[in-house]
């Protein structure tokens, strides 16, 4: 079963990777987004490692016209302008960590995205998202 979580930025700029493991690193995440990690243009698994363990993400972009047909529940929280960054992932511990660390320091913390949950119907703020990482990684 795979999991989503997807967070529409307000900016309307997707973040470089760069600037990203940089939010990454000062919110004190343990994990190193791919090198090459491009949001303009990649789509599908990308490797990532947590606490030097390999795992990763499943990762698209798509357009606010998009999110908003896709997610009604959005609306009036998305600019039909701004990009979404949507992430899934499997049962594995290690790759939800990966997520709520990429979704809370980067897109929610960095950037002032808001983190939501499709099959529950439910945002989630940094702190939310930063106790769903320790949670994981706990179980490690």
């Amino acid at each position: 079963m795979a999991l989503e979580l997807v967070v529409p930025l307000r900016n309307m700029t997707l973040p470089p990777r760069a600037a990203w493991q940089a939010e990454l690193d000062k919110m004190g995440f343990d994990v190193q987004l791919a090198p090459d990690l491009d949001l303009t243009r990649d789509r599908g698994f990308s490797p990532t490692t947590i606490k030097g363990r390999s795992s990763g993400f499943e990762i698209y972009v798509i357009d606010g016209h998009s999110t908003l047909r896709d997610y009604p529940a959005l609306a009036g929280t998305v600019e039909e302008s701004s990009p979404t960054v949507c992430f899934r992932w499997g049962g594995d511990l290690a790759e939800c960590a990966c997520v709520m660390a990429a979704a809370a320091a980067a897109l929610a913390g960095g950037w002032g995205a808001t983190a939501y949950y499709p099959d529950d119907e439910m945002t989630h703020d940094v702190p939310i998202l930063t106790s769903d990482y320790q949670a994981c990684l706990a179980e490690l």
